[in-house]
This record gives C-alpha cells, sequence and structure tokens, in this order.
C-alpha cells in the first residue's frame, strides 16, 4: 500500500487522540486543532463549509 506523509501524520494523529482524549467532544476539540497546525506544516490552509440552520451554542 502506498503511504504518503500526510495520511501517516493522520494515523499517528488519530492514534495519539484516541488515547489522551476524554470525550468525543475533547477528540473534536483536538482533532481540529491538529488539522490546522499539519496543514500549516505543509502549506496549505483548511476550508470548513459553514452549516445553515444550527442552533447557536
Amino acid at each position: 500500500m502506498i503511504r504518503s506523509e500526510i495520511l501517516q501524520e493522520k494515523d499517528k494523529t488519530q492514534t495519539r487522540l484516541s488515547e489522551e482524549c476524554t470525550s468525543i467532544h475533547d477528540y473534536l476539540l483536538k482533532s481540529h486543532i491538529a488539522a490546522k497546525k499539519a496543514a500549516e506544516s505543509y502549506g496549505f490552509t483548511l476550508k470548513y463549509a459553514e452549516l445553515l440552520n444550527l442552533p447557536s451554542s
């Protein structure tokens, strides 16, 4: 199987987050931060869709 450097980083991050997070909310927050840092280190930015009709927090 061909494995790129970025896929290896994704797998490593998922494993680390699964071991250290205490809830799904914690996992989602930390994975968002990790994705942003990884994107910056590889020279690209992430763009997320805006979801309509979501209740405000």
